[in-house]
């Protein structure tokens, strides 16, 4: 079960909010939280690009080319 929310935003997110918040710690305590944040944010935005591009890669193609004057 903590492998499944590991791979969640939020549950790295509140341990920085909280940390920062509530118990005081300075932005360079929480910083794995905002790495691992940075991290998942980029894995998420390749796996959405895959999929985007083998739903529709004829259209994201386009997006991604050159326009000719």
């Amino acid at each position: 079960m903590r492998a499944i929310s590991y791979c969640i935003p939020s549950t790295w997110a509140t341990k920085a909010i909280a940390g920062v918040n509530q118990m005081g710690m300075s932005l360079n305590e929480v910083g794995n939280d905002v790495l691992m944040l940075l991290l998942l944010g980029a894995v998420y935005t390749v796996i959405g690009i895959g999929v985007g591009l083998a739903h529709n890669s004829v259209a994201l193609r386009s997006l991604f080319r050159k326009r000719r004057a």
